[in-house]
């Protein structure tokens, strides 16, 4: 009989646990990031190639097998380069995008953070180029992931949109700016989203200009 009551009350305290961490409490008392105007400029990634972890919160968390895109060296193991065309919602030329990122060294379960910093490089051939500098908050992910566990035993996000620049975060810049040719003079932000269906992972930009 102890021993049920010792199993019962672990199942009661790993099922709790699992809910605050869906919760993410910490996360509720963060300004979010927003961007502040209609004029956006949305790049669908198109045919994107990677290396190092994959685009998932397990991941973050060491808690996915590596594959075979994975570096082999153990000081990348939290690194994730990325290859991609970026195709202008408006028509137009795509443009070359390389992103890398890696997971953030102040990540905390127990402050609901599971950040990886990032930084883009987008280039269009005979136009110019932009830097891209922010981070990704994959808690979104976890939190569906969580909840697809308790809801189905498996633990996988749901298909879906999710906001990757949804929490702003005062020591990190989370901005664009001009590199070369006739986008050198251009500032503003960014938020990206990553996209997760049955058929895989995809993701898109938002760019909002402003004046220097």
């Amino acid at each position: 009989m102890r021993l049920l009551a010792a199993l019962l009350g672990l199942a009661c305290g790993c099922l709790t646990g699992l809910l605050l961490l869906a919760a993410n409490l910490p996360a509720r008392f963060d300004t979010p990031f927003t961007l502040s105007s209609d004029n956006l400029t949305r790049l669908d990634e198109r045919g994107t190639v990677a290396r190092g972890m994959s685009a998932s919160a397990l991941d973050l968390l060491g808690l996915e097998a590596n594959g075979p895109a994975a570096f082999g060296d153990p000081a990348l193991r939290h690194a994730r380069l990325a290859l991609s065309l970026l195709q202008p919602d408006s028509g137009g030329a795509p443009a070359l995008g390389v992103k890398l990122s890696a997971s953030s060294a102040d990540n905390s379960l127990l402050r609901g953070r599971l950040f990886a910093d990032s930084a883009w490089s987008v280039a269009w051939p005979g136009h110019g180029s932009l830097f891209l500098v922010g981070y990704d908050d994959y808690w979104p992910l976890l939190a569906d992931s969580l909840a697809a566990l308790l809801r189905s035993g498996r633990l996988e996000p749901r298909p879906g949109a999710y906001l990757l620049s949804g929490r702003r975060r005062p020591t990190r810049f989370q901005g664009v700016v001009g590199a070369s040719g006739a986008l050198a003079e251009f500032a503003g932000r960014y938020r990206e989203w990553l996209v997760v269906g049955d058929a895989g992972r995809s993701g898109y930009l938002e760019i909002e200009p402003h004046s220097r």
